[in-house]
């Protein structure tokens, strides 16, 4: 009995197992972060209206027209009258430039480019429009208007530029009047040979100066590009090679080069 009671002592009862923990089901099982838009390029889109306003806008409007995949926001075309109608208001009293501030030649740059974006003639250097006689209105150009220069030898009166593409040549001339007040004045003018590069671009090589009764040959190295963005019967505007804009109207479209 003894030996029973012991062995009962020693019986040990299984220790009690823990009943399984049921898990809650995950709440975010097979969530998707939603994709986060695309941030439109917008340095891009400036890039690519300032290279090619015309390009730019009727990529757009084919966008808007459920054509390829936007690039950029549709643009709203100016009226070609109004936009050059408002132009020449903005450059209106500003002497070609010489007086402007930096607020006025910003405006004037957004007028700019409103008639550059609407341009009828987009060949320019094969229409018969180009050629002519043209008065400068508004350039951005320091060296035409004579700022670096004293007073009595900046541009006095109209300064012209003619183009004449069927001879490949053209010519700019200014007068200046040295001695103030006193009538004297001083007729100057370059030549140039022109060669097209593009429908819009023209290569110039400068041949000749002439300041009064005096000439003689322009250096070997000058030579630039003048590229024409708005062409219509009465208004050019072109972009030269060191970044300028130059705003002309029709003179006289039959006077391809300056009386001698």
């Amino acid at each position: 009995e003894e030996e029973e009671e012991e062995e009962e002592e020693e019986y040990e009862a299984p220790a009690p197992t823990k009943p399984a923990i049921e898990m809650p089901a995950n709440p975010f099982a097979g969530f998707k972060m939603p994709e986060i838009p695309k941030v439109p390029d917008f340095k891009g889109m400036a890039d690519d209206f300032k290279a090619d306003p015309i390009k730019f806008a009727t990529a757009a409007a084919k966008s808007a027209q459920g054509g390829s995949q936007p690039q950029a926001a549709a643009v709203e075309l100016p009226d070609p009258a109004e936009a050059k109608e408002e132009l020449l208001n903005a450059i209106e009293g500003t002497e070609r430039g010489m007086v402007v501030t930096y607020a006025q030649a910003d405006k004037i740059e957004v007028k700019i480019r409103a008639l550059e974006s609407v341009n009828q003639t987009p060949q320019p250097n094969n229409s018969p429009l180009i050629n002519g006689k043209w008065e400068l209105l508004y350039t951005t150009s320091e060296s035409i208007l004579g700022k670096d220069k004293a007073e009595a030898l900046q541009p006095k009166g109209p300064i012209y530029q003619y183009i004449d593409t069927n001879n490949l040549k053209a010519y700019n001339e200014q007068t200046a009047q040295p001695l103030g007040s006193l009538p004297f004045k001083l007729s100057t003018s370059v030549s140039a040979d022109i060669t097209p590069e593009s429908p819009t671009k023209l290569i110039v090589n400068f041949d000749r100066f002439q300041v009064g009764p005096v000439g003689f040959p322009a250096p070997g190295d000058a030579n630039a590009f003048l590229e024409t963005t708005y062409l219509d019967e009465t208004l050019r505007i072109s972009r030269g090679s060191k970044g300028n804009v130059f705003v002309l109207r029709m003179a006289n479209r039959d006077e391809l080069a300056p009386e001698k």
